[in-house]
């Protein structure tokens, strides 16, 4: 006979309603603000819109953007070290790297089941168990 586990939300986070990505409804509100979105009362700025203007040519092309640089001028305006400033496509991918960075070898055995059926979906599994320190790639 099977061990059975119930997990629950702390209290008060049952009654939060999902939150739908790009969806506002805002009783008394016709289009209320997403700040979760960054969108801002005030609009764009008509300095941003000339910039969006001018760049519009090149708007195809990934954008390359000096870390290095930045942070320097990052640290020198906030009396930081910039090798202690850490950059990001957002606070997911950065909070995936200090885990990485400090977790050291994980074991993914519970996972095996679960990537031998998904590795052709999702071959970041393999990769991930390699970066962790698990050994080889594949299903095993």
């Amino acid at each position: 006979m099977g061990i059975k586990v119930t997990i629950s939300a702390k209290t008060g986070l049952a009654d939060i309603d999902y939150y739908m990505v790009g969806i506002s409804q805002l009783p008394g509100f016709d289009q209320p603000i997403k700040l979760s979105s960054n969108e801002s009362v005030l609009g764009m700025s008509s300095a941003a819109q000339k910039a969006a203007s001018a760049a519009i040519d090149s708007a195809h092309l990934y954008l390359e953007v000096d870390t290095k640089k930045l942070a320097d001028v990052l640290s020198e305006r906030y009396s930081l070290n910039s090798d202690s400033i850490a950059f990001g496509p957002g606070s997911d991918e950065l909070l995936q790297r200090i885990v990485n960075a400090f977790s050291g070898p994980v074991s993914y055995t519970n996972l095996r089941a679960h990537e031998t059926t998904c590795n052709g979906a999702w071959p970041s599994w393999a990769l991930k168990k390699r970066l962790a320190g698990g050994g080889g790639g594949g299903g095993g």
